[in-house]
């Protein structure tokens, strides 16, 4: 039976935009894959049936109406959404998906991340451009984004540079992070990238289904007025987009103030086709964004052997800035834009430098080889078993107990390793991570975090924790007694088996490694045991000992778990984290000095029922 995949994009269509058109062929490539895929349209569409069939292609579009208006001007889209989401659940709940793609992040991703979560079905997020890259200075966008890639079990970005972007914002180390352009098909292979000759006016252009400043259009014009005070040859600069009104007053103004009225024209809103007719009347084609994916106008240019230069932002730039760096504006000011266009341009170059720059990376985007991506992409990420869905509660500590590992011994102290190794997979697959008391308490987002421990500090959590651990990129707390450090096991008579304490070279090894030394107290005896006075020189001695040669120690478990509200207030003063074994509680704030921990087997049942 064929897997289904649900594609969820704000817009869809051949004819439409650079987003439409690449959501079009993403689903005409996963069809040719072998998928069962279906279109859900996020935003607010004036499609008046719930599905239609474009091409034979099943668009899922939406019933719920909602006039904008009144006071809060977010109401109308935060009602729709809710509505659309609502409906689509109901639509789905006899059919689920086996993947969700969210096609652009931003508001659009969040919609998928909710259909993600509530049908329990993994989530790609696909990053386009501007949603990504200007979250960071927008708290809403970067909301939107946060919470989608928290859900998500794969990225696919269309440059590394929004990739870095994303991880900047929420960075799961169990996510898969890959970078899969958007293909070219050839068409004009045989004179590409010519440079026209003897022709008295020089046709610049950019274009865009909304042309605003993201594209750097002001920028652009002043470059313009540079241009053509420089040169016999006149400039001529084509807009092609829909550019809302009160902007396009803005550009009027600027051109009329540097006389540019002959040389600009505002081409308006193109279709597709429109848009490739115009395309051929260029002499250069320009991108001025200040940050792009991939863009769609530069891929069809190219496509049809039309001579390019683009800003320092997105793949195409990322696979030619170095070797033809004349390609590139290093930055958007006027004058570097003009500088560089009229010296590469009249020096005759742009012809030779495109052809080059665009063989370098053809490999990378031929409809092929975009393909092959796709599909052997889509495998490793099916492959992934589901995420456990666990809900931790954001004031819930949870926290494994270890001490011994083992080659396959199963007691009270001893965990095999395979078994320990199990865990780490289950718990890496579930979108969780082990760490340190320290790193989960440092944390700002704790709900994908499990504080990892082991009591006693045996060598085998250096011989066999630390590389298995290390391989998911874990870390964890080790509790030491310092009287133990380096010695045997002699303090245990009821244990048979002859263990060994880690040495101060070998706890600074894991120490080396991003894990947290805990103190465990001097020695291995219950508190209920000592009076004040020793409670208190065991819990000072140890915690200087180890301070001496750790640094700053923060964490502590009481040998045995044996405490009292008497003793939890003594602990208060020195510690700021203190565990027991399973007595205690996990309120983050009511149970921070006695905080319970589970066991392998407790932690283990979390993740496979």
């Amino acid at each position: 039976m064929k897997k289904r995949i649900i594609i969820v994009t704000s817009e869809f269509g051949k004819q439409g935009g650079g987003l439409s058109k690449s959501a079009s062929n993403l689903f005409q490539t996963l069809t040719d894959i072998g998928f069962l895929v279906e279109v859900v349209v996020s935003s607010q569409s004036s499609k008046s049936n719930t599905e239609i069939f474009y091409l034979n292609k099943k668009i899922i579009h939406n019933t719920v109406k909602v006039s904008r208006g009144g006071h809060n001007f977010n109401l109308q889209r935060d009602l729709f959404f809710r509505g659309h989401l609502n409906n689509f659940l109901n639509i789905l709940q006899d059919k689920l998906p086996d993947l969700i793609i969210a096609f652009g992040a931003g508001l659009n991703g969040l919609f998928a991340s909710e259909l993600s979560k509530k049908l329990k079905t993994k989530l790609v997020l696909m990053p386009r451009g501007s949603e990504m890259n200007l979250a960071i200075s927008n708290a809403e966008l970067f909301h939107f984004n946060r919470e989608c890639l928290r859900q998500a079990t794969a990225v696919v970005s269309l440059s590394n540079e929004l990739l870095e972007r994303a991880k900047e914002i929420y960075y799961n180390p169990t996510c898969m992070f890959k970078v899969i352009p958007n293909s070219i098909s050839f068409q004009n292979s045989s004179s590409s990238f010519s440079q026209k000759k003897n022709n008295s006016e020089i046709i610049l252009g950019t274009g865009a289904k909304f042309l605003n400043e993201k594209k750097g259009i002001l920028n652009l014009l002043s470059a313009l007025a540079i241009l053509n005070s420089k040169s016999k040859k006149k400039f001529t600069l084509h807009l092609c987009g829909f550019i809302d009104e009160d902007l396009k007053n803005k550009y009027q103004e600027l051109i009329n103030s540097l006389s540019l009225e002959p040389y600009v024209k505002f081409m308006g809103a193109l279709n597709r086709n429109e848009f490739l007719s115009e395309l051929e009347k260029w002499d250069v084609a320009l991108q001025c964004s200040f940050c792009e994916g991939f863009s769609n106008s530069i891929g069809d240019a190219i496509s049809i052997g039309k001579p390019f230069m683009i800003s320092n932002t997105g793949f195409i730039a990322e696979q030619i800035r170095t070797q033809y760096p004349e390609l590139i504006f290093s930055d958007l000011s006027a004058e570097t834009i003009a500088e560089k266009i009229h010296e590469t341009y009249f020096n005759g170059i742009i012809s030779a430098s495109c052809k080059k720059a665009v063989n370098h990376f053809k490999n990378l985007v031929l409809d092929e080889n975009v393909y092959s991506e796709w599909k052997q992409f889509l495998n490793d990420v099916l492959s992934i078993p589901q995420k456990a869905v666990i809900n931790l509660n954001r004031e819930q500590i949870l926290s494994l107990m270890l001490h011994e590992l083992s080659d396959s011994e199963f007691s009270s102290i001893d965990l095999p390793k395979n078994k320990f190794l199990e865990l780490c997979h289950l718990v890496n697959q579930s979108g969780f991570k082990f760490c340190s008391a320290e790193e989960y308490f440092n944390a700002a987002d704790k709900t994908k975090l499990i504080i990892c421990t082991f009591d006693d500090g045996y060598k085998s959590v250096l011989q066999f924790g630390l590389p298995i651990l290390k391989q998911f990129s874990f870390t964890a707390t080790v509790f030491v007694c310092t009287d133990h450090i380096g010695k045997a096991s002699d303090w245990n008579p009821k244990d048979r088996v002859k263990r060994f304490h880690m040495t101060f070279d070998d706890l600074n090894i894991i120490k080396s490694e991003g894990w947290e030394i805990g103190s465990h107290g001097t020695k291995h005896i219950s508190f209920h045991r000592l009076d004040e006075k020793e409670i208190l020189q065991s819990i000072e001695n140890s915690k200087n000992i180890l301070a001496n040669s750790f640094g700053n120690v923060v964490s502590f478990a009481y040998p045995y778990g044996d405490t009292s509200t008497f003793i939890e207030a003594m602990l208060k003063d020195h510690f700021a984290n203190v565990f027991t074994t399973v007595t205690g509680g996990t309120h983050i704030l009511l149970d921070r000095h006695r905080i319970k921990r589970y066991t392998f087997d407790e932690i283990q049942t979390l993740f496979t029922t």
